[in-house]
């Protein structure tokens, strides 16, 4: 075996680009704090039905989705595990946040009266 051999074997990793880095950052930290945060408040200011409130979560969904969607299709973005994300994974956390989301959001409008 050569050395021309041994490092087509080898995996190198590409370090992100600062811009899928603050992509990341976006979709996972404020994307989902400015959801949770307006489920929140629904709750807990009993927020009428439609307001702004509601805006703002069906805002935040789009920005999560669309951001990871990015992530994922121009700056190589990844799972949990460190695999390269697919358009299956983003399809597939896609359908969790939106099936997740629509319950709480009915309960937090519950709550609120």
């Amino acid at each position: 075996m050569g050395a021309h051999d041994e490092m087509e074997n080898q995996r190198t990793e590409v370090s992100p680009a600062p811009a899928g880095c603050l992509l990341r950052l976006l979709w996972m930290f404020v994307g989902h704090g400015a959801l949770y945060l307006a489920l929140g408040t629904i709750a807990a200011t009993r927020a009428p039905l439609p307001s702004y409130l509601d805006g703002i979560a069906g805002a935040s969904i789009v920005l999560i989705l669309g951001l990871r969607y990015l992530d994922i299709t121009r700056f190589a973005g990844s799972t949990a595990q460190g695999e390269p994300a697919t358009l299956a994974d983003w399809r597939r956390h896609a359908v969790w946040l939106i099936g997740v989301t629509i319950p709480i959001w009915l309960l937090a409008h519950w709550f609120a009266g």
